[in-house]
């Protein structure tokens, strides 16, 4: 009998009952979630807006229809699923209008995953950890992990995958013994996870060779018959999807999956990887630009080892936690295949982000979430009461580190007096444009509609440098474009900090963030303009001039290629 099998018998003896734990876990995970708020809704609105236009019939103006996208290929069908129940059910007075009504329901629907996706964790870890006070810390720092807390309060599909994981991980401990291997429910599971976030196909086979990992011998039937039922469902789900595409043969199904990056092309992978994978458990914040602009030397936001010392000691704390818990983890012989297959999911999850993708989102590493909660399972069952209480004190760190930021108390967004500003001189429609993405008003605008000031609709909002993006180096053409396609019907704002020597250290620029773009690049650009108005905050807006002398500049420009 493997070790698998003798584990089946521990039950909790010290402390509260199982069922009892369950309960506390769920009331944890539900004040988490109420007492905190996220601080974007990630690409909520995206999916949602295109379930709308199917819904409405509008016809797609890509190659490919934008209700079935490669990357999370289930999610956007959902929304247009539920998305008639949220109409007739959910109130005026919770979302005003239907954009709201059905983001809303996705929310719902994150929240009751990670809700199960919690509890699961919990139930697996109760079969090694037999004390109650380990297992509410365990739920607890699972709850407040920074990519988990963030996504159970979005309308994304990442939460979702990662409870269809765990549920596969948990049948491998919990199928009842009989013809049928537990690898082939999992692999079932796995597979729907993969459909809803593409990624997760890079830890199903650790999940499919856990058993054989743990016993040190190769099931080669329940694993082959596992991977089958993963392959065929994932294969007639994505088949279904590529027709629904639009993607008829090889050649468009390629150029389908590389639609699904959306223009990302980051640079320095290895060096951002060091903080983004700290995200998977720790909230970074603005953490993140202070470490471009230490590393770039920003010569406009110097940043020294004294403003980084808070961001330090999050990232010490995630990779001490990581190290010790795979360290104490490995020294108990009868829990080694946990760091191994650890391992296994961490390897190729580590290459997609870093080599293929990018590792700066919160998101790139949460397939990983559940691997990683099985070592720290079997680290809190080490011998040393030293090392037991090292690691309850870096588990700690978790929700004391990630809560406090994200409270949700009624405070105003740091940009709505730019917001009302902006409102009181632009009309109907017009396109405020700022530098980048991590502008606050664009988090403002863009991720925060259920806010009273954005009750009226969100203005149109543009950002003049994708930093990340394949075509960053482009945006004088592509802002060229915008403004001529707008100026028809509307005007065209522009961020006044933008015409700035020195760029506001609130706009979020990182000089050498993209090596090819300059700061000056910008003032320089914006010096041939004209610009006609001026709203009244020092950090408001002026307008473009739809003037003879600005056409000529801009015409030239969309004409480049």
């Amino acid at each position: 009998m493997g070790n698998l099998d003798k584990l089946r018998s521990v039950s909790m003896t010290k402390g509260l009952s199982l069922p009892w734990m369950l309960f506390f876990t769920a009331l944890i995970y539900t004040v988490v979630t109420v007492v905190t708020e996220p601080a974007t809704l990630s690409d909520t609105l995206v999916y949602v807006n295109d379930a709308q236009g199917a819904l409405q019939g509008r016809e797609w103006k890509g190659r490919f229809n934008p209700l079935w996208e490669f990357g999370h290929l289930l999610w956007r069908p959902l929304a247009y699923w539920i998305a008639p129940a949220c109409l007739a059910v959910i109130p005026d007075s919770l979302a005003h209008n239907d954009s709201l009504k059905i983001t809303l329901g996705l929310i719902w629907i994150n929240w009751m995953a990670g809700l199960l996706t919690t509890l699961t964790t919990v139930h697996l870890a109760s079969r090694w950890v037999r004390s109650s006070n380990w297992l509410l810390l365990l739920g607890l720092s699972y709850a407040a992990s920074s990519a988990f807390l963030l996504y159970t309060q979005t309308g994304s599909s990442y939460v979702v995958s990662l409870f269809l994981l765990t549920a596969a991980v948990w049948i491998l401990f919990h199928w009842p013994d009989g013809r049928i291997p537990p690898e082939v429910p999992a692999g079932l599971l796995l597979g729907l996870s993969v459909a809803f976030w593409f990624p997760f196909a890079l830890v199903a086979p650790a999940t499919l060779l856990f058993r054989s990992i743990e016993r040190r011998k190769l099931l080669l039937v329940p694993v082959m018959v596992g991977g089958m039922s993963f392959t065929v469902l994932l294969g007639s789900t994505y088949l279904f999807g590529a027709v629904k595409a639009g993607a008829h043969d090889m050649a468009s199904f390629l150029a389908w999956y590389e639609a699904a990056k959306h223009t990302w092309d980051q640079n320095r992978q290895w060096l951002r990887a060091i903080s983004g994978v700290v995200r998977l458990l720790y909230e970074l914040g603005q953490d993140g630009v202070l470490l471009k602009r230490f590393s770039f030397r920003d010569p406009y936001s110097p940043v020294n080892w004294v403003d980084l010392l808070p961001t330090a000691l999050r990232m010490a704390s995630f990779y001490s936690l990581c190290l010790f818990s795979l360290s104490l983890a490995w020294w108990q012989k009868q829990f080694r295949h946990m760091v191994l297959v650890f391992g296994l999911a961490a390897i190729p999850m580590l290459y997609f982000a870093i080599v293929l993708f990018e590792p700066s989102s919160a998101e790139r590493f949460l397939p990983l979430l559940p691997f990683l909660f099985l070592s720290i399972v079997a680290a809190s069952q080490h011998p040393s009461k030293l090392g037991r209480t090292v690691l309850a004190l870096l588990l700690i760190s978790i929700p004391i580190s990630n809560l406090p930021p994200a409270f949700s108390f009624k405070r105003e967004h740091p940009a709505e007096p730019q917001l009302r500003d902006f409102r009181r001189f632009a009309q109907g429609g017009d396109v405020m444009v700022t530098a980048t993405h991590r502008d606050p008003l664009v988090n403002l605008v863009e991720q925060h509609p259920f806010l009273s000031v954005n009750r009226a609709g969100a203005p149109a909002s543009y950002q003049l440098i994708e930093v990340a993006s394949s075509r960053a180096a482009l945006w004088r053409e592509d802002f060229a474009r915008k403004v001529l396609a707008s100026w028809p019907n509307q005007h065209v704002w522009i961020q006044l900090g933008m015409l700035d020597a020195r760029p506001p250290a609130a706009l979020g620029w990182v000089e050498g963030d993209n090596p090819s773009i300059h700061w000056k690049d910008i003032l320089d650009f914006f010096a041939e303009l004209d610009l006609d108005l001026r709203t009244a905050e020092r950090n408001g807006f002026a307008r473009l001039a739809r003037s003879a002398a600005n056409s000529q500049v801009l015409e030239a420009l969309a004409k480049r290629k």
